[in-house]
């Protein structure tokens, strides 16, 4: 059911069928409360996933994806300033996943005891150096705060897992939303040769000049192809 109660049947992928069964049988279950929600996708409580839920689900995912490019920590260093309240912070973030290569989530829990060795004089380590030694402090000032964890938030407390995906999403510049996934369903499906008035039923247009929209985009596609493929035509 859609907005303004309007009902489609949706055909449903392979793979995504087999992600979907396994989900139902083995991990549903398991977070599912006693009279709990007939939602299909659930949180950790057991309560329907949010909107806000389903934002920071993609958020997280589209950051880890960004890591993994090859030069993509040098790229986002360009973007921040070093010269901005939080800037030694988060570039001292990026100078750690260069050095250790690991997770966000472990990279979070490292102690200031657990900094490699000469952190306070190489100059790879720069970075953590200006905010351990200048910005790190006046945090904890105005917290009292005494905790070991080396990066902390505006507040003086550890940051968290989804404080830092937010963070580096910012730094990224693209933005990224759920909505986003249905405009590539229908750019790829008409890239595909679908017809328009099946990509019409299953975005549930009620008006064919709305769902025209991606026919300008797959246009610039097509155009794209042909200088590929075709440059001296």
């Amino acid at each position: 059911m859609g907005k303004g109660s309007k009902e489609r049947l949706l055909p449903v992928g392979g793979r995504a069928k087999i992600f979907l069964n396994d989900y139902l049988i083995h991990c549903r279950p398991g977070i599912q409360k006693d009279n709990g929600s007939s939602s299909v996708f659930l949180s950790r409580n057991g309560k329907p996933l949010t909107r806000m839920m389903i934002f920071n689900i993609l958020d997280t995912y589209f950051v880890e994806a960004q890591l993994k490019i090859k030069g993509f920590i040098n790229s986002i260093k360009k973007a921040i300033n070093p010269k901005s309240k939080m800037g030694n912070r988060d570039l001292g973030i990026l100078e750690l996943l260069e050095y250790h290569n690991c997770s966000i989530s472990k990279l979070l829990k490292i102690k200031i005891k657990e900094l490699p060795n000469g952190w306070n004089k190489e100059k790879r380590f720069t970075y953590i150096n200006r905010y351990i030694k200048k910005d790190r402090s006046e945090f904890l000032e105005e917290e009292n705060n005494n905790t070991s964890r080396v990066f902390l938030n505006k507040s003086g407390k550890p940051l968290t897992y989804l404080g830092l995906i937010k963070v580096l999403k910012n730094y990224i510049g693209i933005k990224i939303s759920p909505h986003m996934l249905r405009h590539s369903f229908a750019t790829h499906l008409l890239e595909g040769g679908a017809d328009l008035r099946f990509v019409q039923a299953l975005l549930g247009h009620s008006d064919i000049s709305t769902t025209q929209i991606y026919t300008h985009l797959d246009k610039h596609h097509l155009k794209e192809v042909y200088q590929t493929h075709h440059p001296r035509s």
